[in-house]
């Protein structure tokens, strides 16, 4: 997979952004949980999402390193959850009660999207570049603190008022 790198040139600025655009980057402070950046995340989705943080930073943004030591367990937690959830659900419509594997290694990437959802915070993936050939999309996901769904839209609304990745389309090999 060839990687093409989609990240802004010059600086970025906020002269005539809206004074609640300008309030979102102030003092943001964004959290890159190490677990994350581990073993399994794909070179060139990492430069792609690198290049978005990046982006944040020039905007005003402040990040640290953060752990979340009980990632690994978010995806075994989930696919517990969820088909336990639904065989119970639709019992009640087909009288048929069943148990599903746990099928870990094949969901790998879901480490980035369960964690949110099992503690029930907010979270929305933005994107933020493209990966391989033909060009896949690439989405840098936000989650927030209980109840910061505004400060969330803010920042994606930020993000891509300064960018253009938003506008590009997958597989044509754009050079944003």
């Amino acid at each position: 997979m060839t990687a093409f790198s989609l990240s802004l040139t010059g600086a970025i600025s906020l002269a005539g952004r809206s004074k609640r655009a300008r309030r979102a980057s102030r003092g943001l402070r964004i959290g890159l949980p190490s677990e994350w950046f581990a073993q399994g995340l794909d070179a060139g989705q990492r430069r792609v999402i690198e290049a978005a943080i990046a982006d944040l930073e020039r905007l005003g943004a402040q990040t640290l390193a953060v752990s979340l030591p009980r990632t690994d367990l978010s995806i075994p937690a989930y696919y517990v959850i969820a088909p336990a959830e639904a065989s119970s659900n639709l019992a009640r419509f087909d009288g048929v009660r069943s148990m599903q594997d746990d099928p870990t290694q094949m969901y790998l990437a879901d480490v980035y999207t369960l964690g949110a959802s099992l503690a029930g915070l907010p979270g929305m993936s933005v994107p933020c570049g493209f990966v391989g050939e033909p060009a896949l999309p690439v989405g840098m996901q936000l989650v927030g603190a209980d109840c910061s769904e505004a400060l969330l839209l803010q920042v994606a609304d930020l993000y891509q008022q300064a960018t253009l990745h938003h506008q590009a389309v997958a597989g044509e090999g754009s050079s944003w």
